[in-house]
């Protein structure tokens, strides 16, 4: 079987051919409903904080882009403090699959990262029980078991692959992973000086 390479852009790697069940909950266009979406970010088991940062971040409309469906394998890498994780984990934890790949190892800051999402996740089994966290090497990164994602995300990590000199390595799993016909977002963020 002959796959096609990713292509990538500064800001975007997209691994074409949108991919969602046409089921419930969603909507006629197979989008998932408002009503949910403003329920999972009304949630109060996110934090003040970062509900704070939903008017610049516009998740809702973010993820409409990626065409999101809560019956997908997604993984999310590097998910940081869990700003995505509180939302995507919930959407999906009843007929999907939410994944948080995190890089083993690491420093004391990104140690404590993985410490603090996966205290997360216990203490709140009524939204987190289903999730997943993967630990992966930077260097030679195995996310799953080959063609078993539907959506791989990043957000704002490029750069630390780039100096990391990993960035080859992480696309390759990324896209080891990816079912045909899967999607991978990758973002990433730039401040103007």
């Amino acid at each position: 079987m002959t796959r096609r390479l990713p292509c990538l852009s500064a800001l975007l790697l997209a691994i074409c051919a949108p991919l969602y069940a046409a089921d419930e909950p969603l909507d006629s266009t197979g989008q998932i409903k408002d009503d949910q979406y403003h329920a999972i970010l009304a949630g109060d088991w996110r934090s003040p904080e970062h509900r704070l940062r939903d008017p610049d971040r516009r998740p809702m409309e973010t993820l409409r882009f990626f065409d999101l469906s809560p019956t997908q394998t997604l993984i999310e890498v590097g998910p940081g403090d869990g700003w995505y994780s509180e939302i995507l984990a919930p959407l999906l934890r009843e007929r999907g699959q939410y994944s948080a790949a995190l890089p083993s190892g690491g420093d004391a800051e990104q140690r404590e990262a993985t410490s603090a999402l996966r205290n997360k996740f216990e203490q709140d089994a009524k939204r987190y029980d289903k999730a997943r966290i993967i630990e992966f090497d930077p260097q030679a990164p195995k996310l799953g078991e080959p063609e078993s994602v539907d959506l791989v995300v990043s957000f704002d990590d490029l750069h630390n692959w780039a100096e990391a000199g990993s960035e080859k390595a992480m696309f390759s799993a990324i896209y080891q992973v990816l079912k045909p016909g899967g999607k991978a977002v990758i973002l990433e963020f730039s401040n103007p000086t």
